[in-house]
């Protein structure tokens, strides 16, 4: 699991198979939440910080 250093919500996970999910990651009263953003190749890393953040 990375975290961007710019939009500090955005996840990047890479699973074992080499498959990459971006998600918006979220603490909300000591429970962490995953909503899944998209899949690398069809979405960018650009692309992701601008929907975190709208």
């Amino acid at each position: 699991m990375c975290r961007d250093i710019i939009e500090r919500n955005l996840v990047l996970i890479i699973s074992y198979t080499g498959f990459r999910r971006l998600y918006l990651g979220i603490n909300i009263n000591g429970m962490y939440y995953k909503i899944k953003i998209g899949t690398s190749p069809d979405l960018t890393v650009t692309e992701a910080r601008k929907k975190v953040m709208n």
